[in-house]
């Protein structure tokens, strides 16, 4: 292992790094090193003569590092789509995209914390509380959005320069636009599997991946476009002894399908967490089945770091982790 203050020639003799691997156009990511086996942490930073020198590293705070496991399970996470990026898809222009995805997901943790921020100050009968709340559903879906057309973005980098498994001759699309949703959407209507297959010359699990997305999208964008362009509000947001809440059968939240068993209490109020975790697990989980759709039908080089993984720590990352728990028991004060 490379010691404190000594110098390695370039990224390919990174202790992360696999011996010989081929990089085939990609760049790599220069990132903090956890290993266990030491239990130390292994950092460097560029030099002005190209070379590269480690440096000491106490910890990582917030941000991301490699290792073969989380160091603190309640608090780092791996990301599938990050992790892919990093080891088989870092070409030339993704670099900027998966940091706007990271910067993404980061912003849904502190939405969530956020939210439950207000909440107290609802249960507090702070004067600006309703006004806070308003403010903060509106980022939800402006976030949401963004994290979609993050995704594009990441599509279109990669779609430049691999090859897809089918037919290794064939671009891997054609023509695709920036946004995520003129894809996924005509209008405000689904586009079948076969029209995306046909009008952007992609492989069908990716076509179908589009597909699969395009509910929930219309969903977010309609909502969104509503209270960001067309001014309308969110709606009356009630403090109940249990939590926040929203009429479930009014416009706009009659158009989502979440209202159900627990999380809807007297008069088909809704639990307002609720739909934050929702909207939150649904928009994370499409980087996840982005990644492996993916993954499926494209020809990728070898991984950079076997038996690494890229990890994201954040002291908000337990709202992500816990989502599940938040889905299952959505009102705050239960």
């Amino acid at each position: 292992m490379v010691k404190l203050g000594e110098y390695i020639d370039g990224a390919t003799q990174l202790p992360y790094v696999a011996e010989g691997v081929k990089l085939r156009g990609r760049t790599i990511f220069l990132l903090p090193l956890f290993s266990n086996k030491p239990g130390e942490w292994f950092a460097f930073l560029p030099s002005g003569s190209g070379r590269l020198q480690r440096v000491a590293l106490v910890d990582v705070i917030q941000g991301s590092y490699i290792a073969a496991a989380p160091i603190d399970p309640s608090s780092d996470f791996c990301l599938p789509l990050a992790n892919l990026v990093f080891q088989q898809m870092s070409f030339s222009g993704v670099a900027r995209p998966l940091m706007g995805l990271e910067d993404a997901i980061e912003g849904t943790a502190s939405l969530l914390d956020l939210y439950e921020i207000v909440s107290n100050l609802h249960t507090a009968g702070h004067p600006g509380a309703s006004q806070l709340t308003q403010a903060l559903v509106n980022q939800l879906f402006v976030v949401s959005r963004s994290l979609f057309d993050v995704l594009q973005s990441l599509c279109r980098a990669v779609c430049s320069v691999v090859k897809r498994l089918d037919d290794p001759g064939k671009p891997l699309m054609k023509n695709l636009p920036t946004s995520f949703a003129r894809v996924a959407l005509h209008g405000d209507k689904p586009r079948s599997t076969d029209e995306i297959s046909a009008k952007y010359g992609m492989p069908e699990p990716i076509a179908k991946f589009y597909r699969s997305q395009a509910p929930f999208l219309a969903d977010i964008r309609q909502i969104r476009d509503g209270v960001i362009h067309r001014g309308h509000n969110v709606g009356y947001v009630m403090n109940l002894d249990e939590g926040l809440a929203v009429p479930t059968r009014d416009a706009p939240w009659n158009r989502l399908e979440i209202w159900d068993g627990a999380c809807v209490g007297e008069n088909e109020l809704g639990s307002l967490r609720r739909l934050f975790a929702h909207v939150i697990h649904e928009s994370a989980a499409a980087t996840t089945r982005f990644a492996e759709t993916f993954f499926s039908c494209i020809d990728l080089p070898a991984p950079i770091s076997p038996g690494n993984r890229v990890f994201l720590r954040s002291p908000l990352n337990h709202y992500l982790i816990g989502i599940h728990h938040t889905l299952a028991s959505p009102w705050e004060r239960i």
